[in-house]
């Protein structure tokens, strides 16, 4: 767990380092920390488990959405960046 925490932090970093809001929230259950999102209306989460962390990788979820899938963290940063410099508030949108 404390390598998957590391990771996240490292992907945060990135995140920030192109100006991309992102922190890390843990020590809930997953279903609850979705819930708490959703509440605040965060139009993106990236969930890191176990898989994810082997493969490098985030799995995205979208608040207008659900769930996108996996993906690597430079294709969601460049598909965040697309999307804010498009003003799409729609994430899937192309």
């Amino acid at each position: 767990m404390y390598f998957q925490l590391e990771y996240c932090n490292e992907v945060v970093k990135r995140l920030k380092a192109s100006n991309i809001r992102a922190e890390v929230c843990h020590g809930e259950r997953l279903p609850k920390l979705i819930r708490n999102a959703e509440k605040q209306k965060i139009p993106l989460m990236a969930v890191v488990g176990p898989k994810e962390f082997e493969t490098q990788s985030v799995t995205v979820r979208s608040r207008f959405a659900g769930e996108l899938g996996a993906m690597t963290i430079d294709d969601f940063m460049s598909r965040i960046k697309s999307s804010i410099e498009n003003r799409i508030t729609d994430f899937v949108g192309n």
